[in-house]
């Protein structure tokens, strides 16, 4: 590849030497320990830790313990300090602190907290609260208690989050990617248990944009979320949304769960239903030696979707080493567009062939049911611990599609329309199972983890319609990986690595068989430039399988110019990433610029032939090779007392290499951010305002485009059960929620999907209560596949 020079990667650089320079000049004080329990002896992770000046009290550095209960201060200024140590259930510890040139390396060792009888609020006051730390794999953001009473649910909780997006239907992209693992307290969840979750619950919000080896191979971010820890006692929440009449969106919640010391129960549904009305219009032109045709497709109707997931569970703690979980989950989703109308117009050479109208109806229904048996065992040794999990996964469908045509002009003029019938009945099954173990244990400074995980699915998709087509495609796969990883903090330099090895064999309708073994490196090092900065870099190779969709070899006609099928030979992509990333704490503000570059192998791309009769056939292939360099900024920012700004811009250049020398890139830019207000200091009230833009990527011979969104809402906290709040969608005009376009020497395709939000608006209420005290929950994983994707859109 060609060398390219770009201005702003240049500055990027000057930027990062310039930060690193100014930092030189701290002095040079380090203060460390680990914060236990006192009780059970056992290690408090994200503990605040408070360095206050011993005659002010003003907060002059601050810090949350890890997962083990250490934490180290670095660059402390000589002088006389008090060491504040606090956690939520427990009483504050304060300790007196002493650093001059003969003591400027002070280990206070360990730092006991005794729980106490009543909850008393966190020590730090929300102006002081770090808004953001960055850690060698993650980026650490603290959850305020603004950011909790503008919140009825955790996905309200992600919106306030730089980087990630939540669109209103739930969608959720963090820097542009939707291939998300969410995790809470460390273990794997999905984003509907997320969804469900109390934001008074929320301490921190964990970001992971280059995930390392302990993660599946084939994600591209982690968002983990993690909780305050709490005592026995019992809670519930219900909720709804009043929608617009007009284009109705609604999320509906209930959960109920009570637990003590030796057990925790808990039950939950959410329901998420959508109601718009949607149009489509397709263009595909076709070049066959001198003869040019075209289609012109324009069509609307009303289109339906809802999603149901109810979990259930119960934790069982058997004794302070071993607990063991039961889980249950069951997901329905129902898809329906009725009585859309279609008019197409086809012509060769601007001479008419055909025209016709076509009325339209889908629907499909899923319904997933997952099981999963979990143990954890943790050993004398501190820190050491094993984990065990198996998983069941099972997900039906019925596809039910009637395409009622009627012509009234096909090769020649008809002395009366011609009807014609077309149905489809699509039947699949899939099922899941899967055997993780994960294993941790310290060894002096370094922790070390290991891991093996062996999953198999089997899947079955039936498709009949009319004129005896009758297909069924079987597909199975068994994969195999293993992992080790360690990491360790060295003054100011911490650093983890670790290797992850991939296997996979697939056999596909019994007509190709794939298999591949791939060794998946990953480096992280980051270095404390001063109390308030530091520099990251990350390194990591992943892989990306493809789907069943993808590889299914049956076509479809999509119209009678266009064919739609799979690629049973198409390979797993390979990305290599790398990323260097600054970031500074000052006052109330975070900062984080970011440079980076994707390197994508056997790079997996929709492609278009035209076949002997003259119709375009479109498919997934490997093309190439895929480049993606750029830069991004990711702030928290306070602008006064009563106003912050979170927010995330990336600007980067793509270009992609395929056959036959062919070569192309595009510049674009992205932006999400979410401005709060809230005027009054000592009333719950909050306002809100949020865009969301991606301008057009590239794509392979094409571009996919998107419009940006505005969002504006407001919340008031009623009391502690009753909370009110709502969003709006200020514009009068038909979103385009997705769009394509290809182009190449023979052929032409656009397609553009829009729906009506002109000031579409949401209103929902949130009623909580418990009694007792809260319940003790268990760190584990409720980890599986959901097929059905998201919304209508």
């Amino acid at each position: 590849m060609k060398p390219k020079n770009h201005p702003f990667l240049a500055l990027a650089l000057v930027c990062l030497l310039f930060s690193i320079s100014t930092q030189a000049a701290e002095k040079p004080g380090t203060i460390t320990g680990i914060v236990i329990e006192a009780n059970t002896k056992e290690p408090v992770a994200f503990a605040n830790v408070a360095l206050m000046n011993q005659t002010t009290e003003n907060i002059v550095a601050g810090i949350i313990s890890d997962e083990t209960g250490h934490f180290k201060l670095n660059g402390v200024p000589y002088g006389n300090y008090r060491l504040q140590v606090s956690y939520l259930g427990f009483e504050r510890k304060m300790l007196p602190i002493k650093l001059n040139r003969e003591n400027k390396i002070l280990e206070v060792g360990t730092i006991p907290l005794n729980p106490k009888s009543e909850q008393l609020d966190e020590v730090m006051v929300e102006e002081e609260r770090l808004k953001g730390k960055q850690e060698v794999d993650r980026t650490v953001y603290t959850v305020n208690t603004k950011v909790q009473e503008m919140s009825t649910d955790g996905m309200d909780v992600l919106k306030q989050i730089p980087g990630v997006t939540v669109d209103f239907q739930d969608n959720v992209t963090l820097e542009g990617t939707g291939n998300i693992l969410y995790q809470v307290n460390g273990i794997t969840r999905d984003k509907d248990f997320v969804a469900q979750l109390n934001p008074n619950d929320f301490n921190k919000v964990e970001i992971v944009t280059n995930p390392g080896v302990e993660y599946e191979a084939d994600i591209d971010a982690v968002i983990n979320i993690v909780l305050k820890k709490r005592p026995k006692g019992g809670r519930g929440k219900i909720s709804a949304q009043l929608p617009n009449p007009e284009s109705i969106l609604g999320n509906h919640n209930a959960s109920i769960e009570y637990g003590n010391d030796k057990f925790r129960v808990f039950l939950s549904d959410r329901l998420h239903f959508e109601n718009f009305d949607a149009n489509q219009t397709t263009e595909t032109r076709i070049i066959s030696g001198n003869n040019v045709t075209s289609l012109y497709e324009e069509g609307s109707g009303n289109a339906t979707w809802m999603n149901n997931s109810t979990n259930y569970g119960i934790d069982l703690f058997l004794n302070d080493k071993n607990t063991i979980n039961l889980y249950g989950s069951v997901y329905l989703r129902n898809m329906n567009q009725k009585n859309y109308e279609q008019h197409g117009i086809q012509q060769t050479n601007d001479v008419l062939m055909k025209e016709y109208d076509l009325l339209m109806n889908q629907k499909d229904l899923g319904i997933g049911l997952y099981h999963s048996l979990f143990y954890e065992h943790k050993f004398d040794e501190k820190h050491n611990k094993f984990t065990s999990q198996v998983n069941y996964y099972n997900y039906t469908s019925n596809g039910d599609n009637s395409y009622d045509y009627t012509y009234t002009f096909l090769n020649g003029e008809l002395s009366e329309p011609l009807e014609i019938n077309r149905f489809e009945d699509i039947n699949n099954e899939r099922n899941m199972l899967e055997w993780k173990n994960d294993y941790q244990q310290m060894l002096g400074s370094i922790k070390m983890k290991a891991g093996y995980w062996t999953y198999y699915q089997w899947y079955d998709n039936k498709f009949e319609a009319d004129q005896d087509v009758d297909r069924d495609f079987k597909f199975n796969e068994i994969r195999q990986e293993a992992y080790v990883s360690a990491g360790e903090a060295i003054e100011q330099l911490q650093w983890n690595a670790g290797l992850r090895m991939s296997y996979s064999h697939s056999r596909i309708d019994a007509s190709a068989t794939n298999e591949y073994l791939e060794l998946l490196p990953q480096m992280s090092l980051k270095y404390g430039l001063s109390k308030t900065s530091s520099l990251k870099f990350s390194a990591r190779r992943r892989i990306d399988r493809p789907d069943m969709g993808q590889l299914n070899p049956f076509e479809t006609q999509a119209d009678s110019l266009t064919i739609s099928r799979g690629n049973p030979d198409l390979k797993p992509q390979l990305i290599n990433r790398a990323e260097l990333q600054y970031a500074i704490n000052f006052k109330s503000n975070y900062i984080a610029p970011k440079a980076y570059i994707d390197y994508t192998t056997n790079s997996g791309q929709q492609t278009t032939f035209i076949n002997e009769n003259g119709i375009s056939v479109v498919q997934p292939d490997n093309v190439g090779k895929r480049y993606e360099y750029g830069l991004s900024l990711t702030g928290a920012i306070k602008i006064t007392r009563w106003m912050r700004l979170n927010a995330n811009i990336r600007l980067f250049n793509t270009e992609i290499y395929g056959p036959d020398n062919y070569s192309d890139e595009q510049m674009a830019w992205g932006v999400n951010s979410s401005l709060t207000v809230s005027p009054w200091k000592d009333k719950p009230i909050h306002f809100m305002a949020q865009i969301q833009y991606n301008s057009p990527r590239l794509q392979y011979k094409s571009e996919t485009i998107r419009d940006p969104l505005i969002i504006i809402g407001a919340d008031y906290k009623i009391n502690e059960r009753w909370q009110v709040s709502g969003f709006a969608v200020p514009a009068n005009y038909n979103f385009t929620y997705a769009a394509i376009e290809r182009t190449d020497t023979n052929y032409y395709f656009k397609n553009d999907g829009n729906i009506d939000i002109s000031y579409f608006f949401a209103i929902e209420l949130a009623y909580r209560f418990k009694w007792g005290k809260e319940p003790k929950k268990l760190q584990r994983s409720t980890d599986y596949e959901k097929d059905g994707g998201g919304g209508t859109l």
